[in-house]
């Protein structure tokens, strides 16, 4: 297979400078699959099958796989990103197939011969330098630049529909946070959904409602019905948050905030407490830590 390189380079000089801000990290452990429904596999807004379809995939197409929850496999395909149900699909580790653009999340990157530190160094690559991933081979994307084609490490590179993706939501996330803290200190009040006082699900309805959107008015609800489910390692400022509530199942959803990024979240508390932000790192919360999801 012969890659060849596209002119990405304005793309990537307007977003270059969010992605450094916002910390998107080019260590992602990749994979690839290949789709093994027939006719074709949908490839879906959320992990579920009440997700809206963002296209079809047809059977044996190849997918760039970012993560795995359960039965359900976070992937790209066609310049969009979105979710498979893992029992249609086979995951391998080599595979050579157009995966569209990526960009270097790191400085002095040695593109080599072949997918081994020990292979020669063809090219040194600088941070921001893009390149056309066409292929994996244990954990080393194979890519094109400047016309020279060699082997990258995943660990130092994103690729432009994840980073475009991750982009659009850090930035709405930022406006999300930003109104958010402008309650900072507002108490606690059961039932309230005002600045007059917020409750935990209060809060974070109030503040999704100023932009526009509905939730539910538990937490509960809102993490069965409003978002669609993430891992912690994916959540971006604007994200939602959700704990158990121990005087209840430890299933049981009973707290919900709003994540601001620097692995802390915004809430309103608890009775006699206030809205503030807590680190995730927190023992309480970590103990109980139920899941986060991404508003619909």
């Amino acid at each position: 297979m012969t890659c060849k390189s596209k002119a990405v380079k304005t793309f990537f000089c307007a977003i270059v400078s969010s992605v450094c801000l916002i910390g998107i990290a080019g260590a992602i452990n990749v994979s690839v699959g290949t789709v093994t429904a027939s006719p074709t596999l949908n490839l879906r807004s959320g992990p579920s099958t009440s997700s809206s379809v963002l296209t079809s995939i047809p059977a044996s197409t190849k997918v760039l796989i970012y993560s795995e929850d359960g039965p359900w496999i976070y992937a790209s395909y066609a310049g969009k990103v979105g979710y498979v149900s893992s029992e249609y699909v086979s995951i391998v580790k080599n595979a050579e197939a157009n995966f569209g653009s990526g960009l270097i999340t790191a400085s002095s990157v040695n593109l080599r011969s072949d997918a081994s530190t020990d292979a020669a160094v063809v090219k040194t690559l600088s941070q921001g330098s893009s390149i056309a991933i066409c292929g994996l081979k244990n954990d080393w994307y194979k890519v094109t630049v400047g016309g020279v084609t060699g082997y990258v490490s995943s660990d130092y590179v994103t690729t432009a529909v994840a980073m475009a993706k991750d982009t659009a939501a850090s930035s709405q996330g930022s406006e999300i946070v930003a109104f958010a803290k402008k309650y900072l200190g507002v108490r606690y009040r059961s039932g309230g959904a005002s600045p007059s006082g917020f409750d935990c699900s209060g809060f974070t309805y109030y503040v999704y409602k100023h932009f526009g959107t509905t939730l539910s008015r538990s937490s509960s609800a809102q993490y069965a019905s409003n978002v669609n489910k993430i891992s912690k390692s994916e959540l971006v400022p604007g994200d939602l948050v959700f704990f158990a509530n121990p005087k209840r199942s430890s299933k049981s959803v009973g707290h919900v905030g709003i994540y601001i990024g620097n692995n802390s979240f915004i809430h309103a508390s608890s009775p006699g407490d206030v809205v503030k932000i807590t680190s995730l790192s927190d023992s309480y919360y970590q103990r109980y830590y139920i899941g986060s999801g991404r508003v619909k």
